[in-house]
């Protein structure tokens, strides 16, 4: 009996006097809205963005906006995360391998082609290349580095160089949008 009222008395001491290592400023929270461009990069494919930051910035609700290197590079959707980056509005990077970056860059094929969409299937000088040129687009597209970088799954090797490289903030894994993504291959 006298163990049951000790436990019970501990875990409400700890529930109620917990302290963090986290300063009240930095505590926040922020939608992460993933953006893959598909095939149709018209206006319409906007949409939906269009919708979510009005009602955000109508509510002040901070949005981090993940853009994986097809709307990186589509004309369309990188206007439009060019004119509503602000504040309250951060544009991060989804960690994507597309065969249109690889196949620019002066990489080895990747190890496992079903898996070519992971930055996990390049060796690891050839994934600094890559990061490297994927950060490239971002930096000519937006004028600045990401500060949050999303992947379905990323190394450690490759993680640290991002902070060491681009002074990475956040990491995020497993989001939705994210999480059993494959591209079509296509040879």
């Amino acid at each position: 009996m006298f163990k049951k009222v000790f436990l019970f008395f501990s875990a409400l001491f700890f529930l109620f006097f917990q302290t963090t290592p986290v300063s009240a400023e930095s505590n926040f929270n922020s939608l992460v809205i993933p953006i893959r461009e598909l095939t149709d990069s018209s206006e319409d494919s906007l949409e939906l963005p269009k919708l979510i930051y009005q009602t955000a910035t109508s509510s002040a609700q901070s949005v981090t906006w993940l853009l994986d290197y097809d709307a990186l590079t589509s004309a369309t959707t990188s206007a439009f995360f060019q004119q509503i980056h602000n504040s309250t509005q951060e544009i991060g990077l989804i960690i994507d391998i597309p065969p249109l970056l690889y196949h620019s860059s002066p990489v080895q094929e990747p190890l496992h082609a079903n898996t070519s969409y992971l930055l996990n299937s390049f060796q690891p000088l050839d994934r600094q290349i890559l990061i490297d040129n994927l950060v490239a687009s971002f930096y000519h597209t937006f004028g600045f580095y990401p500060r949050t970088i999303a992947s379905s799954y990323i190394d450690s090797y490759s993680l640290q160089y991002f902070k060491e490289q681009y002074s990475i903030t956040g990491a995020i894994f497993g989001i939705p949008g994210l999480t059993g993504y494959q591209p079509e291959l296509t040879g």
